[in-house]
């Protein structure tokens, strides 16, 4: 199978944010974010046994919180996650854009832990795939960015109302990169963040902290 890289470094994002985990990162998105550094990761082919050999290294040497698929977007390869899940010893942990719902159902039987991102534009996948996540260990991710609006924070306010209204939800201040050349300024954050908690958001913002202490 395709992969981008296998790593064991300290989850620096959301819920878990500080947690030991082991990285299966997969290449491609269905979904070109501005921001997005891992759209069009370099890939070397994987056989299964040799994943799981990795996967046995990184165990053997340290404990581990659980093993992460990300990407690029993991959903894109369920078949793959599939075939790795039954026979990996730590929980799984699942970081999706949330576009591919029906991908993402088949994961669930295996997943701990899902990280769903909110993706504006894309309001009719997030809803569905918040239902299937609702009972879950999981919690909602929103990149903010300078342009990042009110009427997109009200879009998925409604629907996370309608679905889960106590789940968590992660405001990241987006780390520059590729087209987005500077960061969110304080005062919007704030701004969001204010009308987030008046909406009745369980909401926290938390920057990306594994690139602030320099780690992938």
């Amino acid at each position: 199978m395709k992969l981008a890289e296998i790593f064991s470094s300290i989850q620096g994002e959301g819920l878990y944010v500080g947690v030991r985990q082991i990285f299966v990162r997969f290449p491609k998105c269905n979904i070109v974010c501005a921001y997005c550094d891992e759209d069009d990761l370099a890939y070397s082919e994987w056989s299964t046994p040799a994943i799981l050999k990795k996967i046995g290294e990184f165990v053997a040497a340290v404990p581990h919180h659980s093993v992460s698929f990300t990407g690029g977007e993991p959903c894109l390869y369920a078949h793959h996650i599939l075939e790795l899940a039954p026979q990996i010893p730590l929980p799984l942990f699942l970081e999706t854009n949330g576009t591919l719902p029906e991908k993402m159902a088949s994961l669930l039987p295996y997943l701990s832990f899902v990280s769903l991102d909110y993706k504006p534009g894309h309001e009719d996948t997030f809803e569905q795939s918040l239902e299937l996540v609702r009972h879950s260990n999981s919690y909602i991710k929103w990149v903010l960015c300078p342009d990042s609006s009110e009427n997109e924070l009200e879009r998925m306010a409604a629907i996370v109302k309608r679905v889960v209204p106590r789940i968590p939800v992660f405001f990241q201040p987006v780390t520059p990169c590729r087209d987005v050349h500077e960061t969110i300024s304080p005062e919007r954050i704030l701004a969001l963040t204010d009308l987030a908690l008046r909406l009745g958001l369980s909401v926290r913002v938390v920057p990306q902290t594994h690139k602030q202490i320099g780690l992938p």
